[in-house]
C-alpha cells in the first residue's frame, strides 16, 4: 500500500519498513522484495539507498525457504558478484533449485545452466548438458519472456543504475544464444 501509494500517501520508507517487518517474520516473498529493493535499486526515486550486499542477504533468505525467483536471483548475483563475491559453484548450485521448480524463474534459472555448460563456467563445459538445459528453457515459448524480461532490465537501467543495464544486455544476449543453440539442435 505505502509503496505504490493506495489508499494512503506513497510513502517509501513506510513501505520498507512493512516489508522489513514481514521478513523478519519468515515471509519469503517480502524477503525477496526487500532483495530486489536493496541490489537493485527498486524503489525508484527514492532516498532509500542501495546496498548489494543487504540484498544478496535478503534474497538468500528467501531462497533458502525454496522461493524459486529468488533461487533464481541469487544464482544471478553469484554469477555476476553483485554484492558478494562472484562465485560460479554457488551460482551453478542455486540455478539448480530454482530450474527444478516451475515457472518464468524455473526457465530462467534452465537457460543459465544451459549457458554455464555451454561456456564452462563453474562446471566443466558440456555442450551435451548444455543443449539439455537450452531445451527445458525453450517450452512453453520461454524466449519471448526472456525478451521482455531483457526489455524490463533495460528500463530499469534508464532509470536506476548502469549495472542494470548490463544485466538487461546480458539477458537479451542469452535469450539470443538460446535460440541459436536451440536451431543448431
Amino acid at each position: 500500500m505505502y509503496e505504490k501509494g493506495l489508499a494512503v500517501a506513497k510513502d517509501d520508507h513506510e513501505a520498507l519498513r512493512w516489508y522489513r517487518s514481514a521478513a523478519r517474520q519468515g515471509n519469503s516473498a517480502a524477503q525477496a522484495h526487500l532483495g530486489l529493493i536493496y541490489a537493485f535499486g527498486y524503489l525508484f526515486g527514492s532516498d532509500v539507498p542501495t546496498d548489494e550486499g543487504e540484498g544478496a542477504y535478503w534474497y538468500r533468505m528467501a531462497a533458502e525457504q525454496g522461493d524459486a525467483g529468488a533461487q533464481a536471483q541469487l544464482a544471478m548475483i553469484y554469477e555476476h558478484g553483485v554484492g558478494v563475491p562472484r562465485d560460479y559453484r554457488q551460482a551453478h548450485l542455486w540455478y539448480q533449485k530454482a530450474a527444478m521448480q516451475a515457472g518464468p524463474a524455473a526457465s530462467r534459472a534452465q537457460h543459465s545452466l544451459g549457458r554455464m555448460y555451454e561456456l564452462g563456467l563453474g562446471v566443466a563445459k558440456d555442450n551435451r548438458e548444455a543443449r539439455h538445459w537450452y531445451r527445458l528453457a525453450n517450452k512453453d515459448d520461454n524466449y519471448r519472456r526472456r525478451q521482455q524480461e531483457a526489455t524490463t532490465y533495460i528500463w530499469i537501467a534508464s532509470a536506476a543504475a548502469t549495472m542494470a543495464l548490463g544485466l538487461g544486455l546480458a539477458w537479451m544476449r542469452f535469450a539470443r544464444q538460446q535460440k541459436e543453440w536451440v536451431r543448431k539442435v
